[in-house]
């Protein structure tokens, strides 16, 4: 009996930039209303990464671009909403998405889905 396996490949390409070094930021994919690809228990939960200002490779203010590729598995065939989630934490710091923060130099965020669908080796006989 043969049977499908939908997977979902996620590529996400976000830019942001933090106005104070005091500040901090993290970021994730939804799918719908769940968070993807983090462990439980902690305070930032589901999150693909996070960054403290005074530790952003372009400076503060500048914009910084992460990636990251994840491979998701849902549990419906359905139409699916998938979302990138930026939060900031840890300071007072102003967070911006897509523009450093004068709003000068302005970038583009993307995602990226590719949808997979094959079907489970059947072992023995």
């Amino acid at each position: 009996f043969p049977s499908h396996d939908n997977k979902v490949l996620i590529e996400v390409s976000i830019s942001v930039a933090m106005s104070d070094v005091a500040g901090g930021y993290f970021w994730g994919i939804k799918r719908g209303s769940t968070m993807l690809g983090g462990a439980n228990g902690s305070t930032y939960n589901y999150q693909f990464g996070f960054v403290n200002a005074s530790n952003m490779p372009n400076g503060t203010g500048n914009i910084c671009t992460h990636t990251c590729t994840f491979l998701d598995t849902p549990s419906t065939t359905g139409a699916t909403t998938y979302t990138i989630y930026v939060a900031g934490v840890a300071g007072t710091g102003t967070l911006y998405v897509n523009q450093n923060s004068g709003n000068i130099a302005r970038n583009t965020s993307t995602i990226t889905l590719i949808g997979i669908t094959g079907r489970k080796a059947r072992v023995g006989g």
